[in-house]
């Protein structure tokens, strides 16, 4: 395995113009200020200032891998039957637009991730670090896909090193402090300025194994971070104690801000202690408080912890995992594998209250979309010879009504069910942000007394200068995907509905995601596959900035 020790020279101080990233954190007083404004400006609820606070959630499972062959298996994806990194990492980076777009405007990353169970830890090794504290290549690639990702949309990762029951993969005191050091160096290098550290999840938890982990010197750890300036740069930082502890006078001394845990409070009278109690220590001062971990819920009452954290003015963080009894991947933001949507009744009503304390509106829709954010090829408008496509308008026998400029293209070849790639159409566009865009089509089928599964799909391919935003890797996508037109069975024929998903193997779906360059050309490549397939007009669209849902509300007014 590659092992990278970063070393300050005079390369990277040349170096560090080329990353050019844009998102700033800082501190003032006790309110977070990102690139020099308050957090949510102006915004209130129900009386109490939500400005200047980081509200956030528990998603430290990012950059999560186990490389112990015997328990690897655990994490296996019901769809492949395999467990997949880059996957998970790749799902996590695609579903960030969306929390933003709901008011999230941080979240817990882990470089040793946290309990891929929820609670109680089995022989995983999952470590960014080696034996004496190096990086490893892996996982700071994949953490820096999500930090770029997070700096492009203005969100702040508080990035937690170390984890109880994975310390002890590093060797001795020494390999710990390289890892800080290392990391800081890191992080200097590509100049991200979006990050928080979190010494240590929970730093006063019995089951570390380094005692300057341990609360009486964590102190030492978080001076290494405080030390470390470069370019006129300080990383933010202090560390974690478990559910209802308060830190003690030792951490509250030189930390910039103050991290809570809620676990196990069952009751906001709970919460509410813990906050007093952190007042009265000898060491507290006005800065920032932050609760970054809290497994308690109730989002659909007027009392919980999450409005109890509001009303004192502390920042507040959702913390999810499978309940015992529970399969369904929908469920759980720490359990692995790991669905990163916000698909379960509990991620609803957090990010739902979310929205409404923030005064996001993630799901209006927008009254223009600007020309940058909007891409849309009209399917008949190809200079490619059509081949076994035949153009319909109105005028053509079995024409469905409702088309774009009343044209579209009917496939005509292989068969109802399947075919190989004939008669490829191109189309040729420059990116005109960089940014990602998500592709989805207007489509319809006419099955003539055929089951409702045929008819209903083409192949697509890009061609160009560009990374993968989606599950399917970088190969898969610039070779040819079926791209089927959703609902199936159900989907009536003859009407136009949304195609928006690619179909590998037997039911293994993926959403079509690029990462786009401004100015880059492109071409969009649609290929037959099934008999009376059609398809009217394909879209790209940002999807940093919009959801579907709004997009497909927004293209039928």
């Amino acid at each position: 395995m590659k092992i990278r020790f970063f070393i300050l020279s005079i390369f990277i101080c040349y170096g560090l113009s080329l990353f050019g990233q844009k998102t700033a954190v800082s501190i003032v007083g006790n309110k977070f200020y990102v690139n020099g404004k308050p957090t949510y400006k102006g915004i209130s609820y129900k009386g109490y200032t939500v400005e200047g606070l980081l509200m956030n959630a528990r998603l430290v499972q990012g950059v999560f891998d186990d490389e112990n062959p015997e328990t690897r298996e655990l994490f296996v994806y019901p769809d492949t039957k395999k467990w997949d990194a880059d996957r998970n990492n790749t799902e996590f980076v695609a579903n960030m637009a969306s929390w933003k777009r709901h008011g999230l405007l941080a979240f817990t990353l882990n470089l040793q991730g946290g309990s891929p169970f929820g609670y109680g830890n089995k022989p995983i090794i999952n470590s960014a670090f080696t034996k004496n504290g190096g990086l490893k290549d892996a996982y700071f690639e994949r953490l820096n896909k999500i930090l770029k990702k997070a700096d492009d949309l203005g969100m702040v990762v508080i990035l937690g090193l170390f984890y109880f029951g994975q310390d002890q993969n590093i060797d001795n005191e020494e390999g710990v402090k390289n890892a800080v050091n290392n990391t800081i160096n890191w992080l200097h290098e590509r100049n991200y300025k979006n990050v928080i550290i979190e010494i240590a999840n929970e730093g006063n938890h019995p089951d570390y194994n380094h005692e300057i982990i341990h609360p009486k010197r964590v102190a030492e750890l978080i001076n290494l971070v405080k030390n470390n300036k470069k370019n006129n740069h300080t990383y933010l930082t202090g560390t974690s104690f478990t559910g209802k502890a308060v830190p003690n006078n030792e951490v509250l001394e030189v930390s910039d801000l103050i991290f809570l845990h809620g676990n196990g409070a069952k009751n906001t009278s709970q919460i509410q202690k813990q906050i007093d109690t952190l007042k009265t220590r000898e060491k507290y001062r006005n800065i920032p408080i932050v609760n970054n971990e809290d497994d308690h819920f109730d989002f659909e009452k007027e009392d919980n912890n999450f409005l109890t954290s509001l009303k004192n003015y502390v920042s507040w963080g959702y913390f999810d995992f499978r309940f015992k009894g529970e399969t369904d991947l929908k469920e759980g933001f720490q359990s692995v594998p790991v669905n990163w949507g916000i698909s379960s009744a509990r991620k609803k009503g957090f990010f739902k209250l979310l929205a409404e304390v923030t005064a996001s509106k993630p799901f209006i829709v927008p009254k223009n979309i600007s020309k940058k954010d909007l891409i849309k090829i009209e399917v008949e408008s190809t200079k490619s010879p059509l081949g076994l496509w035949v153009k319909s308008n109105p005028a053509s026998e079995n024409f469905i009504s409702g088309a774009s400029n009343n044209t579209y293209l009917e496939f005509a070849g292989n068969n109802p069910e399947m075919g190989p790639p004939t008669s490829v159409l191109e189309y040729h566009f420059v990116a005109p942000e960089t940014a990602t865009y998500r592709l989805v089509m207007m489509t319809s089928k006419r099955l003539e007394g055929l089951p409702g599964d045929k008819c209903n799909d083409a192949y697509v391919a890009l061609e160009g200068d560009f990374t993968s935003a989606s599950t399917l890797n970088l190969q898969n996508l610039k070779d040819f995907n079926k791209f089927f037109q959703e609902g199936s069975t159900k989907t009536p024929e003859k009407e136009w509905h949304w195609a928006y998903r690619a179909e590998t193997g037997r039911h293994v779906f993926h959403q079509v995601s690029y990462n786009l360059k401004k100015g880059e050309n492109y071409t969009l490549k649609l290929a037959g596959r099934s008999q009376r397939f059609s398809a009217d007009y394909i879209l790209l669209f940002n999807e940093d900035k919009y959801d579907f849902e709004q997009i497909k509300k927004y293209v039928s007014k």
